[in-house]
């Protein structure tokens, strides 16, 4: 593919090439896809937050967050792409919320330090930034030291990681994998592990699936292969399955 004439998108990033004094430089931002994902995703989260005003729902909303700018944090534009998105995402938490503040509790002024942006309180707990974000070169890792720790967190905690979540939601633009149908809400979906975690499977994304969440009683049923034999969805989670044997 020639970068200098059309672009190239892959896992969200969107890849082009750019004259930059007499020579090309590759420069990478979000996909619109991928910003049409994060804003819906945002914006049903700020709608429940509406809702339910209550820390624990802020401290889910900012796990969302860092789970959206530690990934693409990658992209060297996404300083400018999430400006973009977060102006929107700033008038919805305005019109549902209410007026922006200048307190910041301790966790914020941690872990932004030197951003200076207008914030939202909810609960005493203040809601994380979505722009405030700079490009990152992203690290090599020891697949043995991320098997180690995997397991590790396997045997401390069984509780599913949300920024995981949330980040899986975005790559597979909230669909279920195989009705093929749009899972909307929070609690309508289910994450399926192709190898289970006793068997050594881990949260990487390549081992998980987006499903809907009727699929979860479905698969960790006991009996499921006499109980749902003539179930329609089972055949077709069971054809999904085999893909991947």
């Amino acid at each position: 593919m020639n970068l200098r004439k059309e672009v190239s998108i892959f896992l969200g990033i969107k890849f082009k090439a750019i004259k930059n004094r007499n020579r090309l430089t590759v420069r990478s931002y979000i996909s619109d896809k991928a910003r049409k994902a994060i804003l819906t995703l945002i914006r049903q989260e700020i709608k429940e937050l509406q809702r339910r005003r209550t820390a624990t729902q802020v401290l889910k909303f900012n796990s969302i967050i860092l789970g959206i700018q530690n990934y693409y944090r990658m992209a060297t534009m996404v300083n400018i792409d999430f400006r973009k998105i977060g102006y929107i995402v700033n008038k919805s938490l305005m019109n549902r919320i209410g007026k922006p503040s200048d307190k910041k509790d301790k966790k914020y002024k941690l872990r932004y330090k030197g951003y200076n942006f207008q914030v939202w309180n909810v609960a005493e707990t203040t809601i994380f930034t979505l722009q405030a974000v700079k490009f990152k070169i992203p690290k090599l890792f020891s697949v043995k030291k991320r098997v180690q720790k995997e397991e590790k967190q396997i045997e401390m905690n069984e509780i599913e990681d949300p920024q995981i979540e949330a980040i899986l939601r975005l790559q597979r633009n909230s669909t279920c994998e195989v009705t093929g149908k749009y899972i909307a809400g929070n609690d309508n979906f289910y994450v399926h592990r192709l190898v289970p975690k006793e068997h050594g499977g881990s949260d990487d994304l390549e081992n998980l699936m987006l499903l809907d969440s009727s699929f979860k009683t479905l698969l960790k049923s006991e009996n499921r292969e006499d109980y749902y034999k003539d179930n329609e969805n089972y055949a077709r989670i069971l054809k999904t399955l085999s893909k991947y044997k």
